[in-house]
C-alpha cells in the first residue's frame, strides 16, 4: 500500500497544463519537454498579476525567440525527476503544489526557473524559494531570484547565462 502511493506521487495532474498533456501522451513522456513545447501553456494559466505581465513582457521581448517563458509552472511536474531515491519522493511529495513563477526553456534543452518577489519576501515565499531551488539543485535546472524587472535586467550573472546560451 506504501508503495503505490509512492508511484502515486509522481502521477500527473489535470489543473497543470503540463501534467494533462503528459497525461493524454504516456508516449511522450519520457521526453516531455521537446514534446511540451507544442503546447499552449497560456490555456489553463490563472489570471497573471500586472507585475508578472510585465515582467513575462520583459522577458518576452529580451528571450523570445531564443526561449519558452512558461508562467506559473508547477516546476516539479515540469521537470519530473522520476526517482527512486527516498530523498526524491520525499522532495517530490514536498513540493506537488509549488509553482514557479516563471520557467524558461531554450531549444537545447536549458531551463531555468526564475522566481520574483517584491521588496519583502513572506515566510510562506522563503519557504517556497528554498524548495524551488533544491529541485533546481538535483535537476540541473539554473536559478535565479529577482526582486523586479530592473533587478532582473541588471542582473549580470543572467544576462551572461542567456548570451552563453545563444553562442
Amino acid at each position: 500500500r506504501d508503495e503505490q502511493h509512492n508511484s502515486a506521487v509522481v502521477l500527473p495532474s489535470a489543473e497543470n497544463v503540463f501534467s494533462d498533456f503528459i497525461k493524454n501522451n504516456p508516449a511522450l513522456t519520457t521526453n516531455a519537454f521537446t514534446a511540451i513545447g507544442e503546447v499552449d501553456c497560456f490555456t489553463k494559466v490563472p489570471l497573471l498579476s500586472n507585475n508578472e505581465s510585465e515582467f513575462l513582457g520583459i522577458l518576452s521581448r529580451n528571450i523570445i525567440p531564443d526561449y519558452s517563458v512558461f508562467p506559473k509552472i508547477r516546476l516539479i511536474e515540469f521537470v519530473r525527476p522520476h526517482g527512486s531515491e527516498e530523498a526524491v519522493k520525499d522532495l517530490i511529495r514536498e513540493v506537488q503544489n509549488i509553482t514557479c513563477d516563471f520557467v524558461l526553456k531554450s531549444y537545447d534543452e536549458t531551463v531555468l526557473a526564475v522566481i520574483q518577489f517584491g521588496e519583502t519576501a513572506t515566510v510562506r515565499q522563503q519557504k517556497k524559494k528554498l524548495i524551488i531551488q533544491r529541485v533546481c539543485a538535483m535537476t540541473g535546472i539554473s536559478f535565479f531570484e529577482f526582486k523586479n524587472t530592473v533587478d532582473m535586467m541588471g542582473s549580470e550573472d543572467f544576462c551572461q547565462f542567456l548570451r552563453d546560451d545563444e553562442e
